[in-house]
């Protein structure tokens, strides 16, 4: 069983990835989620460097990171896709999807076996019209995309979403990629084995979509995991076993399907707030890591 971890609330406290990579493995992770910005909703600045400056960045975060005996496992891309205005369109510009590419072909360079890109989030579960459509557009925008993911052997993975509600304050809404059936459905529906599931257990909790069901649904499809805790409420990425989600079921319900990817995690909501450091982010992370190791194994 391996482990791993998103990185991007790591960076706020450093630039240093050798002081990084050598924490985490410190902390007990075998793998990397390898976040392609340092912050949400932000490119990273490297991207506006040339070809030549981001491909040697990204390789040389991947020595690092297997000289401290550890790998990327699983990428994640900026997002929204209209990252630019975010969430107001149903399409990219000509930017984003440039941009997109080279994401791609990072990712591929890191060794990351898959890259999670969000979905555009038009469209509401129980309207069929508003899904469908949502369908189209996504597939329009996951097909221009498709190619490159193809030519540097790394899949996408398509992760479950929820919106913020335009109706209740401080609710929440399922996506049309929501439930298992959501995504057996879009996955499906694009027709091509690039195209695998990742599992956001936060987000199935605070929507209420059973996680066991989600998973026995989509089945050998799941290859990426966001794993995270919260109260059914909100999304807040909180470590295992600070909020709701059972566990034992969750983990269950993965051997049921013979998941032997790794068991990754999106820990954001482990330190908020004055006074953090690397070093306490690192320990907070560490510890979150031995209690789902106490629990599982």
């Amino acid at each position: 069983m391996k482990f791993g971890i998103t990185t991007h609330y790591f960076k706020p406290y450093t630039k240093d990835m050798v002081e990084l990579y050598e924490g985490l493995k410190k902390a007990g992770y075998d793998c990397i989620d390898y976040s392609m910005y340092d912050k949400m909703f932000v490119p990273h600045p490297i991207f506006s460097e040339s070809r030549e400056k981001w491909v040697e960045y990204h390789k040389n975060a991947r020595k690092i990171i297997e000289d401290n005996g550890m790998s990327v496992s699983q990428a994640h891309a900026i997002f929204p896709p209209d990252f630019t205005e975010g969430h107001v369109r149903d399409y990219c510009n000509d930017y984003e999807y440039d941009h997109y590419k080279k994401e791609i072909e990072a990712a591929s360079l890191t060794g990351a076996k898959y890259l999670v890109v969000h979905h555009h989030k038009d469209g509401i579960l129980h309207n069929d019209g508003l899904r469908a459509r949502a369908f189209e557009k996504n597939l329009e925008f996951y097909n221009k995309l498709l190619p490159t993911f193809k030519d540097c052997g790394i899949k996408l993975a398509i992760e479950n979403l929820f919106y913020v509600s335009t109706v209740k304050e401080d609710t929440y809404e399922r996506s049309y990629i929501a439930t298992g059936r959501d995504v057996v459905d879009f996955i499906n529906y694009i027709g091509d084995d690039y195209v695998v599931s990742c599992l956001d257990s936060g987000h199935a909790n605070m929507l209420g979509v059973d996680i066991e069901e989600f998973i026995t649904t989509v089945g050998d499809k799941l290859k990426v995991l966001h794993l995270h805790d919260n109260y059914g409420k909100a999304d807040l990425h909180l470590p295992p076993l600070y909020g709701n989600i059972d566990w034992m079921k969750l983990k269950s319900a993965l051997d049921k399907v013979g998941y032997d990817g790794v068991y990754s995690m999106e820990l954001d909501g482990i330190a908020r707030g004055c006074n953090v450091t690397l070093e306490i982010m690192l320990e907070l992370a560490g510890q979150a890591l031995k209690t789902i190791k106490l629990l599982w194994e």
